[in-house]
């Protein structure tokens, strides 16, 4: 009978630990989300050991936003914002001219330095730009764009500080080539 008791009582302590662990799994933010555009299924990959947050960057404005999993996102020293614009009036080169030249409008500080390309998991060649200053008199760091049918994807990196960069700049090459364009199913 004192056994019985014992295996009770430590069915009782346990029970909710385990809970616990279900639920903190069921919280965790994904690493991967999709996106059902008109023409196509667009599958985010998240890089390693970062995740997304929709409802906090929903509320700024930006469609998604993707940071490193130890930190929060209004307190991260790096942040990918996602935004996702129909072109039906642009072409992807304009679209792309005049996006990056509002930045510099917005900021006339902000120098685009370098271009560069990367290939996603479908294939597509993206550019992104650097800017010539991140993290040191502004937070920019990079901006990045893909074609997806009639809508652009456009990431933008900021960071808070130039020791971030390095590690940085992989990430956000990461997070593009991790992009998947799927044909739609009928």
């Amino acid at each position: 009978m004192k056994l019985f008791a014992i295996i009770f009582i430590a069915c009782l302590i346990l029970l909710p630990c385990h809970n616990f662990a279900q639920d903190n799994e069921k919280n965790q933010a994904p690493d991967y989300i999709y996106y059902e555009s008109e023409e196509y299924l667009c599958k985010f990959n998240a890089p390693e050991n970062w995740k997304f947050d929709l409802d906090n960057a929903q509320l700024d404005d930006y469609s998604a936003a993707l940071f490193p999993d130890t930190n929060e996102y209004y307190n991260s020293n790096v942040i990918i914002y996602i935004w996702i614009f129909g072109t039906k009036d642009y072409s992807y080169q304009k679209f792309v001219t005049a996006d990056s030249i509002s930045y510099i409008k917005e900021n006339p500080k902000i120098v685009f330095k370098k271009t560069d390309s990367v290939l996603t998991e479908s294939d597509q060649s993206v550019i992104y730009y650097e800017t010539a200053d991140p993290g040191g008199e502004y937070d920019l760091a990079f901006v990045g764009y893909i074609p997806a049918g009639n809508e652009i994807i456009v990431y933008e990196m900021n960071i808070t500080d130039r020791l971030y960069y390095p590690d940085a700049h992989h990430k956000f090459r990461e997070a593009l080539a991790g992009f998947l364009l799927l044909e739609k199913e009928e």
